[in-house]
């Protein structure tokens, strides 16, 4: 599947995400998301690049809390990336379209329809964001 990609335990339907030895295991599945934590708390929690099924949103979760949310589309790539961790740019939280992580460029703010997503993940799992200015 590449780097940072995803794949399923077909034996217990639970999703493991492996890049570089770290491995990342769902804490829950809720309706229309998923959300998944590193084992290995030592190391940085990077988005996996691929999904293994398409359209999928998988929210990664680190003490407790939303560290950011990435969006797949039908083709298993990422759409987009929602960072909660650090600013970009002075942009908090803010997007890396198509996972893509650069210093160049403005940090991009969520669009109305991403706010409607961290709103409806945020109600759903009742965790809040690193740097939890996300009450828009």
């Amino acid at each position: 599947m590449g780097g940072r990609g995803a794949f399923a335990d077909s034996n217990n339907q639970n999703f493991t995400f492996v890049e570089g030895g770290q491995t990342y295991r769902t804490i829950k599945k809720y309706k229309g998301f998923e959300t998944i934590e590193k084992i290995d708390q030592t190391k940085n929690t990077a988005i996996p690049f691929y999904s293994h099924s398409g359209s999928n949103i998988y929210v990664v979760v680190q003490q407790n809390k939303i560290k950011n949310i990435t969006v797949y589309g039908e083709n298993h790539n990422v759409v987009t990336s929602i960072d909660f961790y650090k600013k970009h740019h002075g942009v908090i939280p803010h997007t890396h379209p198509h996972g893509i992580h650069t210093n160049d460029g403005p940090g991009i703010p969520p669009t109305e329809e991403e706010w409607k997503l961290i709103r409806y993940i945020k109600k759903k799992t009742r965790l809040k964001c690193f740097n939890d200015q996300s009450t828009n």
